[in-house]
This record gives C-alpha cells, structure tokens and sequence, in this order.
C-alpha cells in the first residue's frame, strides 16, 4: 500500500513554492538579512545635505546593500544552502529597502510621489495576495523576471536620485515607472489565476 503524500510534497503551480520550511540561518539569508540591516545608515545619509562628502558615502553605502542582493544567492548556491526561506526572504529585503528608500528620497532629494506611491501599492498587494494565497493553497509567490528586472531599474534610478546625478534622471524615472505598473499587473494576473484553480500561460 502506497503512503499518503504529504500535501507539502505535492508539486506547486509553476512560478509559486510552498511556505517555508527548513533552516532559516544559512550564509545566504544572513546577507539578505544584512541589506536589511543597513538600511538605517543609508537612510539617515540620505537625509543629510546634498554635499560632496555626504553623497560619496551614500554612494559607497548603497553600492554595498547592491552587492548584498546579489552575494546572498551566490552564497546560497556556491555553499549548497539554497532554501525555500532564502527564495523568499531575498526579495522580502529588497521590497523593504526599495519602499523606504523611496520615501526617503521622495522627502530629501525631490523623487516624485507617485513613484513610492505606486511601490508601496504594489508591495502591499502582494504581501496581502500572498498571505491569502498561504493560507488557502499553502503557496508562496517569489520574485519573478520581471519582478527581479523592475528591482534593478528602481535601484538605479534611486541611486541617481540619492547621489543627486541630474542628467538620467528622467529617462530612469519613467522606465521605473513602467516597469512598476507592469510587475503590478503580471502579479495580479498570476494570483488571480491561482485562486481561481487555473493555469498560468
């Protein structure tokens, strides 16, 4: 007689994993922790005045958090610690970073309001799509392509806006503007699919 399969064991839908479980301090996820954990600093260099000295060290400090988002999953893959804590918790970070940093920049360096604001919708209805999604499926929605792609064009665009570099600022602000709405939707698109029991094309 064949034993029952776990429900946790069942195969997720493509592009969704199951709530975590397993080890949660590994290398990897330590370095996620980490950007988090940074975060006050660069905030609080954000603040200062846009002079020579402060923006250097804001430049250094957000080069650093970068290099963080990508060192966690080399870390993670390079030392087999690759989990599903770490799948979720490396773009958790990157949400908390980027919506205060938003803000942060909104106030001090003149990024517009509609930028954090379309952020902080979309992380929002994320969070609150994934916990319905968690507690009726049992899944989780990692970041996806264009998740990951929408992240490094925001990171850009706020790293011009805080070491105060004028000229791309424009072009950066609408891309980031785009890709936001379009992560928004494909988020949207995919849980609404979920819930209803369908396929995702």
């Amino acid at each position: 007689m064949e034993s029952p399969i776990d429900e946790h064991d069942r195969e997720p839908p493509a592009g969704f994993l199951r709530r975590p479980r397993g080890r949660f301090f590994t290398a990897g996820n330590l370095t996620s922790v980490s950007r988090v954990a940074l975060l006050p600093a660069l905030l609080w260099a954000i603040g200062k005045p846009p002079e020579q000295h402060w923006l250097v060290f804001v430049g250094v400090l957000a080069a650093v958090i970068a290099a963080t988002d990508a060192l966690d999953g080399f870390l993670s893959r390079r030392l087999g610690q690759v989990s599903e804590f770490g799948r979720i918790l490396d773009p958790l970070a990157d949400k908390i970073c980027i919506g205060f940093v938003a803000v942060w920049l909104w106030l001090y360096r003149g990024l517009p309001i509609w930028i954090p604001a379309a952020i902080l919708a979309r992380d929002v209805f994320i969070v609150v799509g994934s916990l319905v999604l968690a507690r009726r499926a049992d899944l989780v929605m990692p970041s996806n392509q264009i998740g990951r792609i929408t992240t490094f064009v925001l990171s850009a665009t706020f790293f011009v806006y805080a070491i105060d570099w004028t000229w791309p600022q424009s072009v950066l602000l609408w891309a980031s503007t785009a890709f936001v709405l379009v992560s928004f939707a494909l988020y949207g698109r995919v849980g609404w699919y979920i819930l209803h029991g369908r396929s995702v094309h």
